[in-house]
């Protein structure tokens, strides 16, 4: 079994006494990126996707809530995936998407 993190290799071995769990965690290196260059934001704007079960869990609710922070900024925020929750929050974000957020 490959789990992505500490907590989910935890809960495997939990539930699955014996099996082999290996965590191979997410992440990006942020290493690789850091001799780039400043983004020129006046060139073309600043595009962050969101990939994933658009639910709170999954920070889903962080990302359209830094949209909504960068309003003033040039700024592309698509997200891609389905949504499963029907909350007040999830409710309330339908009505009031941010600007640069596109679903």
């Amino acid at each position: 079994m490959i789990a992505n993190g500490a907590d989910t290799a935890a809960e495997v071995t939990r539930l699955h006494p014996g099996l082999r769990v290996v965590t191979i965690p997410n992440g990006v290196d942020l290493g690789r990126f850091a001799d780039l260059p400043p983004l020129d934001l006046a060139a073309r704007p600043l595009r962050v996707g969101f990939v994933g079960r658009l639910i709170e869990v999954k920070g889903f609710f962080d990302f359209a809530d830094l949209a909504a922070r960068l309003a003033d900024a040039p700024l592309e925020a698509p997200a891609w995936g389905p949504t499963s929750e029907d909350t007040p929050r999830s409710r309330a974000l339908e009505r009031n998407l941010p600007a640069a957020l596109s679903l």
